[in-house]
């Protein structure tokens, strides 16, 4: 009997110990990690330079920004898994609306700009070097300062 209690007590704990590290998400879209666009409308604090010093460089690692699917293939492979159960009535109609994605998605994409920059992209990248200007400006208009290199 004590042992069966002591077991009980271990997990107990264990299952209470796993809350405390759970993590919490604020955020629906968090689970998509980089695949995830780039939000600029959450707000973002600064730690702030510490006394008497002043910002005078950047770095900033980010990543490609939202692109057109890569492959062709992946489009219609959703398509060709998908068909035969909207023929049998079996989709629901966000799967007939997945399906019609899809197509209309690669009718934009065919031939052309199959893993290149989207729309969207274009306007993250905008949106990071604006923000990076904005709440970094003494670092671009150090005087001296006649170029700003990105790669």
């Amino acid at each position: 009997m004590m042992r069966l209690l002591r077991i009980g007590s271990i997990l107990l704990g264990l299952v209470f110990s796993c809350q405390l590290f759970a993590q919490r998400l604020t955020d629906r879209d968090a689970w998509r990690g980089v695949y995830r666009h780039y939000d600029c409308s959450s707000p973002r604090v600064d730690t702030p330079a510490p006394k008497g010093y002043k910002p005078f460089y950047i770095s900033h690692y980010g990543r490609h920004g939202s692109r057109y699917p890569v492959d062709r293939n992946y489009l219609w492979n959703v398509v060709k898994t998908l068909q035969p159960l909207a023929d049998e009535g079996l989709l629901t109609p966000a799967g007939l609306k997945l399906i019609d994605g899809c197509r209309v998605l690669d009718s934009i994409c065919t031939p052309g700009p199959y893993g290149e920059l989207s729309a969207l992209g274009a306007l993250e990248h905008r949106t990071i070097a604006a923000n990076m200007a904005r709440r970094w400006s003494t670092v671009f208009t150090r005087p001296g300062r006649h170029r700003v290199d990105v790669y």
